[in-house]
This record gives structure tokens, sequence and C-alpha cells, in this order.
């Protein structure tokens, strides 16, 4: 969370001073506990109503909660960690645009764009996160397409050589069944690389 170090400064000194009025401290017995907490509690009111109408700090705290809830350090890609981190950026000067505007029809529409831009991000971090498993398996797969093509290759020169209907019928099958394995590579290669384009949109 983000705190402002006035606000630490606040909590502590006023449960230190409630603790000390509370046993008996002599300079402090002629002030009540209750008289303490609610020192505190209009200090740090007003705290934190300086704050909501702090603009930076205000940017700080959107930054802040879109970094928790999309994490572009968990991206292995230091490309898609940077593009994840500039959405993040712009999102939080859509949020400083809002709180520096008096206009309330404006405020109002960069209050809407900035819901929609939250929704966009959600979608670019979530393509981001698919990207950045397929390419961690891309060897995988890229091994799996090359088994796949060469045993394909295979088959289609012993169909062409045997003589027993049975085994054709087997041997076709297993090419039907190959030849699924590969469409099924190229459509997932063909889908990432249009998440790729999407994201640089």
């Amino acid at each position: 969370s983000v705190m402002r170090w006035e606000s630490a400064v606040v909590l502590a000194l006023t449960g230190i001073l409630a603790t000390l009025s509370a046993v008996g401290t002599p300079v402090l017995e002629l002030i009540p506990v209750w008289a303490m907490l609610l020192g505190g509690l209009v200090a740090e009111a007003g705290l934190v109503f300086s704050s909501v109408r702090d603009p930076e700090f205000g940017r700080r705290v959107v930054s802040k909660m879109l970094q928790n809830e999309f994490k572009p350090e968990r991206l292995r890609d230091k490309k898609l960690q940077r593009q994840i981190n500039e959405a993040l950026d712009y999102r939080s000067r859509i949020e400083k645009g809002i709180r520096e505007r008096t206009d309330s029809v404006l405020k109002d529409e960069l209050t809407e764009t900035a819901g929609q831009i939250d929704d966009w991000i959600e979608n670019i971090y979530d393509l981001a996160q698919r990207i950045d498993r397929y390419q961690q398996e891309r060897e995988i797969l890229h091994r799996d397409r090359v088994r796949a093509e060469s045993r394909a290759t295979q088959l289609h020169a012993e169909y062409e050589r045997e003589q027993n209907e049975a085994v054709k019928e087997q041997i076709q099958t297993t090419l039907t069944s190959l030849e699924r394995q590969l469409q099924t590579l190229q459509t997932l290669e063909d889908t990432i690389e249009r998440a790729r384009l999407q994201l640089e949109n």
C-alpha cells in the first residue's frame, strides 16, 4: 500500500502518546486518552484529505494499485515487461489529468476513458502472459512440429509402398492424427503472432 510519511509519523505519535497517557505518565496525565486518539484521528483525516487533493500522490496510488494487479515483473520477456509498464504509466497520467481538471464534464469524460483503459490494460496483460508462456514453450513446440513433419513424410512414403489394405488404413489414420497436430501447432503460432501485433498497437 502507499502511505505518506506524514501519516506514519501521526499514527506512531498518536499510539505512543495515548499509551503514555493511559499508563499515567506525569506530563501527559492531564490529557485523557480519548483526546489523544481524537487528535490523532483529526490529524490523519486532514492528511487523507490533502492526499486526495494531491494529484501526484493520487497518481502514485493508482500506479501502485495497477502494478499490484498487473505485475510486469512476472513476465520473463523484457520487451513485454516494458510494454505493460508503458501502459500502466499511461493510465497513471490519465488519472493525474482527471485529478487536475476542474471542468466536471471533461472530468466525467476522462473518468470514463480511464475505465476503458483499465479494460484495455487487462486485455493486453492477458495477451502478454499468453505470448510469454508460448515463448517459454517455443523450443518444445518447434521440436514437436519438426518430429511430426518428419514422421508424416515417412508415413506418406510407407503408404505408397504398402500393399496390405489394413496396414494402409492404419497408416492413413496415423497421418490424419499427425496432420491435426500440425494444424493445431500452426493455429497456435498464428494466434500468438496476431496477439503480438495486437500488443504492438
